[in-house]
């Protein structure tokens, strides 16, 4: 006896739960919600990359050692009193061969100003100071302390510093000079988005 169906009969149909159309439909919301948040949080985090300095962990440029030698050269704690703590909480934002420095210690700020190093490397590895000046970190939104430049003088890349002056932002350009880095050009950028020279090299002392 055969078992084939007829040519013209349909064949069932497959019933599908409730449950299930429940669940997909759920799933589809979920994944466009996620997406969505991951669009939105994605965004946010390309506007601080872009408007805020890039600090990074002190170890993509520093041994532990080399941070604690920088610790105690910089305040009155000795190599043994500094801790584990202290030198995690450093952090750096390397721009080619040359390493800023940031300490986040309370113990190496001021009342608005902070305490922030640059070093190079010798043809031994050996870390070189090329960069010391107290800036204050508070900055309006848009505007990072530090910016890095395309440009470079003497085998080290310049970079840009910000700073409030009242009302305007001070934008100090420094390159190196051979032995450290110094004050290349400094211009006022007011709220408007077109900067005005200010002032000249001659006459502008970055704070140490």
């Amino acid at each position: 006896m055969s078992t084939n169906q007829p040519a013209n009969q349909k064949p069932e149909e497959t019933v599908v739960p409730d449950w299930v159309s429940s669940t997909a439909h759920y799933f589809r919301w979920g994944l466009t919600i996620f997406l969505l948040l991951s669009a939105v949080m994605g965004m946010a985090g390309c506007s601080a990359q872009a408007f805020g300095t890039p600090w990074a962990s002190y170890s993509q440029a520093l041994e532990a050692s080399e941070v604690t030698q920088i610790l105690a050269n910089n305040s009155m704690l000795t190599q043994a009193q500094v801790t584990a703590d202290q030198i995690e909480a450093v952090t750096v934002f390397p721009i080619d061969d040359l390493i800023l420095v940031n300490l986040n210690s309370a113990d190496l700020c001021g009342h608005s100003h902070c305490l922030y190093l640059g070093y190079t490397r010798d043809s031994n590895e050996r870390l070189k100071e090329v960069f010391n000046a107290n800036l204050d970190p508070n900055l309006p939104p848009g505007y990072a302390l530090f910016e890095s430049s395309e440009r470079r003088v003497n085998g080290l890349p310049c970079f840009t510093i910000n700073q409030v002056n009242r009302t305007d932002i001070d934008r100090y350009t420094l390159c190196f000079d051979g032995s450290t880095y110094q004050v290349d050009d400094v211009k006022s950028a007011p709220s408007e988005e077109s900067n005005t020279t200010k002032t000249s090299r001659a006459s502008v002392i970055l704070p140490r």
